[in-house]
């Protein structure tokens, strides 16, 4: 009898040790407190009205230039700090100096290296002279056939994942050598919408490396807060950034944000609730509607995107909150510690810095023909 309860004992540890060594959250320090030394922004409105520009893509900096990556016309325009447009590079078209896709999904620059990404999984890397290599990227498990992957899912099976595009989650550079790649599945039987083990075991990050065309390792996990709710597929986004070559995430459902590296180790989670958002969330008992599904993200606060700026110790994270209100919250954390929780207009997204100003961009104005940004200082 002895003998069987010291087995069972010892199998329960073991048991135990996996499951910690399974979850990236297990023991992970909490980390930063709450200093509220701003209470408000000057916000300084800018709107910029050019030819040729089709107002769908989004803004960055590069040095002391403001780029915009124009998605529908495939070009990037190069402004200066007063806001000049100096120079414009690629376009659509299949010439060494143009993209052959009718629509970008995302840009990122590093250095000189300009990379854009598309829903194919192709990605484009151009040099400082303009000059574009198409490259593709293609998600494969070794030793298993297709048909073992239909029949057999696992969270580890790369063959199973696709690239995730979705607004304020797409891929970043790391590096000059590799992107991070938002990843996800719809597999028949291991998805969102009616598998409990997708929430536990999903990875949610391809490390991608540019040179060699092919996802190196997944890694990342949906946070334990989904451990709340049996399946809400419409609330399973992970807005991220990059922070001194390792990465800063959030989740739609979770107060937290985690600082973890590229193999999914976390070293600490810090961040606080934001305001006027209840974080209650319906889950979804059908798969028939997903259109239906989609539109509960507009009733219920959640947080829609991370952006660090390492060299002044700052993480930007926005918000939406319940109901459908005129504003957004945005939280600045200072080293980690909270020091502003602020109203802001609807759907701005902070994007880069050029000292001493940071830069945020709004939704075009459609009528007015123009592109809109705000600019402020800390």
């Amino acid at each position: 009898m002895l003998k069987r309860i010291i087995l069972v004992t010892a199998a329960s540890v073991l048991f135990s040790c996996a499951f910690k060594k399974e979850s990236p959250f297990e023991g992970v320090k909490n980390v930063g407190e709450k200093h509220i030394s701003l209470s408000s922004l000057n916000l300084d409105s800018v709107q910029i009205s050019h030819a040729g520009v089709s107002l769908t893509g989004k803004w960055l900096c590069k040095g002391d230039e403001l780029v915009w990556g124009d998605y529908l016309t495939s070009k990037a325009f190069f402004y200066n700090k007063e806001l000049k447009l100096e120079k414009t590079a690629l376009g659509q078209g299949r010439g060494p100096k143009e993209i052959p896709v009718k629509r970008w999904t995302d840009f990122d620059v590093n250095n000189d290296r300009f990379v854009v990404f598309s829903s194919t999984q192709d990605y484009y890397v151009i040099n400082k002279d303009w000059e574009v290599q198409r490259n593709r990227y293609e998600f494969k498990t070794p030793n298993k056939s297709r048909a073992e992957l239909t029949a057999n899912p696992q969270p580890e099976d790369m063959g199973i994942y696709e690239g995730k595009y979705m607004p304020n989650m797409t891929a970043k550079l790391l590096n000059d050598k590799y992107a991070i790649v938002p990843i996800e599945t719809c597999h028949i039987k291991f998805n969102a919408f009616i598998s409990r083990k997708f929430y536990e075991e999903i990875r949610i990050f391809g490390l991608l490396n540019l040179k060699d065309k092919k996802i190196e390792r997944m890694f990342g996990r949906l946070s334990p807060e989904y451990r709340n709710y049996k399946f809400i597929p419409q609330f399973t986004f992970t807005p991220f950034d990059v922070y001194n070559n390792r990465i800063i995430t959030g989740y739609d459902i979770d107060s937290s944000m985690y600082l973890m590296d590229t193999k999914g180790e976390i070293e600490f989670k810090f961040g606080f609730s934001g305001r006027e958002m209840e974080q209650k969330y319906t889950e979804v008992q059908s798969t028939d509607d997903y259109m239906a599904i989609y539109q509960e993200r507009k009733k219920h606060g959640h947080y829609t995107y991370i952006k660090c700026f390492p060299d002044q110790e700052i993480v930007f994270r926005g918000y939406t909150k319940d109901g459908n209100q005129a504003t957004d919250g945005l939280q600045i954390y200072k080293d980690f510690n909270l020091i502003a929780d602020l109203d802001v207009p609807k759907d701005m997204v902070v994007f880069g810095y050029i000292a001493p100003y940071f830069y945020a961009q709004l939704p075009s104005d459609l009528e007015k023909d123009t592109l809109q940004l705000n600019k402020f200082s800390l």
